[in-house]
């Protein structure tokens, strides 16, 4: 988070983010609750069950979601978000999560057009990978209105492999561009009653991006003149060995112990 030498500003920003971490943790859990309690009546029929039981899963897996990214911005600020070192396909990643998250785009009728280049290869860990990049779609979806457009590049040069995630959403302010990968920000606080979120899913791009020795950086001409990501990443050749070790080690030096697996 951004360093304040105002202790009652920093006070004040920090309940801010407990007051919005609780509200978007009781937001599914009360469905949660509502619904397994209305499960306990067997006055309900059948159909009444099974849309009971959808809601909860929905509402629980929401829920896993918002704690897996407060889970992952801890290992980024402790130094202990772990990613392997693995033989990776970019181009096979952007596509799937692009695949992915089409139903949406519909949904909401924005336009998404993609130009992916061949190769785009790098050692990498692709889980983290396709977080990184659902991320960037997700966020370029939540901000871009109906009938706008996104554009999704993946290209090769030289010794890097560029993603850019372009839309023709609601911008950026000048002013903000510097505190866009902050953890917990989001530049209209407005956006949080409409849209949702934490305001951490550019924190843990930034995050992941950095771990594979890359960099992640944003542009914006200002309100409502869109936002465009990109994404630099060391490149390597399909037939480079690769290694299982760990890109990189927590900052004691020690090697990070694995994630918890999830179901």
């Amino acid at each position: 988070m951004t360093n304040n030498l105002d202790p009652d500003g920093e006070r004040t920003r920090l309940l801010a983010h407990i007051a919005r971490v609780s509200h978007e943790l009781r937001t599914p859990m009360s469905a949660i609750i509502g619904w397994a309690q209305r499960l306990r009546s067997t006055a309900d029929c059948v159909a009444t069950r099974e849309q009971a039981l959808v809601i909860i899963e929905r509402n629980a897996l929401q829920q896993a979601a918002l704690i897996d990214d407060l889970m992952d911005v801890s290992r980024a600020i402790t130094g202990k978000l772990h990613c392997e070192r693995r033989l990776v396909s970019l181009r096979e990643v952007v596509e799937a999560e692009v695949a992915s998250a089409r139903p949406v785009f519909d949904c909401k009728q924005v336009h998404i057009e993609t130009s992916l280049g061949a190769g785009c290869h790098l050692l990498g860990d692709a889980l983290r990978l396709h977080q990184v990049t659902r991320n960037l779609l997700s966020n370029a979806v939540k901000f871009t209105p109906s009938f706008g457009r996104v554009e999704v590049t993946l290209v090769e040069h030289d010794a890097w492999v560029e993603l850019v995630v372009a839309d023709t959403g609601i911008g950026i302010q000048r002013d903000f561009l510097s505190r866009v990968f902050e953890p917990f920000e989001q530049a209209d606080s407005r956006a949080l009653c409409t849209r949702g979120g934490l305001g951490l899913g550019l924190a843990i791009v930034k995050a992941i991006v950095e771990q594979h020795g890359g960099v992640v950086t944003v542009e914006s001409a200002g309100a409502q003149q869109g936002t465009t990501f990109r994404v630099r990443l060391p490149a390597t050749t399909a037939d480079e060995p690769t290694e299982p070790a760990p890109l990189a080690a927590c900052r004691d030096g020690s090697a990070p112990a694995p994630d918890q697996p999830t179901s």
